[in-house]
């Protein structure tokens, strides 16, 4: 029996070496990153006219906040650092990861920060995100047209005013308050939360609650909500079974 183990384990050892070697090139190119090496790197366009806002991520929390100038902040590891540019009113943060291009042997993804601040007063025109595993923060931003389209991340707006919010996404929580002329949203996956002045509303949630608290009255015909697997309440009242 020991003869039959001492050849069987000889045997699965050439296996995973022979393996190793001719699976050697699969390898190259492998990055194993640490986690220590982060890094804050921040992009200053001063008091500009900020029309449009473009965000393109694959990894790390944004946030949006009025201040002074058109400030960019990141803390990064240096090589997934996003590509920041701003040109004729439009500013874009790109941030990716190509998958086939390392093994994450960290957890530094989920320190990930991206801080965008507006100058005050600024009404911007579009606001287009689009990410797969980040959450987004906006506060008291001014825009017409907003719209988020990702895969994995909560949503936080908080004493915003948009004339339009659109939604696709799949998994996370959306928490929603502030002015809002027409909001649409579909989630797969977690709750939406809207509160404030809502004319306009279209929820449509899979596996989720859906809650509205209103300021003032609201015209239920203008309000289309509907959860597949949850809960619907309207201003602290379940609707339906």
């Amino acid at each position: 029996m020991k003869k039959y183990s001492l050849i069987l384990f000889a045997v699965t050892a050439v296996c995973i070496i022979v393996g190793l070697v001719y699976n050697y090139k699969s390898f190259e190119g492998v990055k194993y990153i640490n986690s220590s090496k982060m890094i804050k790197d921040e992009v200053n366009f001063g008091n500009v006219e900020v029309k449009e806002v473009k965000i393109d991520m694959d990894h790390g929390d944004i946030s949006f906040a009025y201040g002074p100038e058109l400030t960019v902040s990141s803390l990064y590891l240096k090589e997934d650092l996003p590509k920041v540019t701003y040109e004729n009113g439009v500013l874009s943060v790109i941030q990716k990861i190509p998958v086939s291009n390392y093994v994450s042997v960290r957890h530094s993804e989920d320190e990930y920060l991206t801080k965008v601040t507006i100058p005050e007063g600024t009404v911007i025109k579009k606001i287009e995100s689009v990410s797969n595993n980040c959450d987004a923060y906006l506060e008291n931003i001014d825009a017409e047209d907003v719209t988020f389209k990702q895969s994995t991340g909560d949503v936080d707006i908080k004493g915003c005013k948009f004339q339009n919010l659109i939604a696709d996404c799949q998994d996370g929580d959306f928490y929603v308050s502030g002015e809002f002329a027409n909001v649409d949203i579909k989630l797969e996956n977690d709750d939406v939360t809207l509160s404030g002045k809502l004319d306009q509303v279209k929820v449509d949630v899979i596996n989720g609650d859906i809650e509205l608290n209103t300021e003032g009255p609201i015209d239920l015909n203008k309000v289309s909500v509907n959860t597949l697997n949850g809960n619907l309440y309207i201003n602290g009242k379940e609707i339906g079974d």
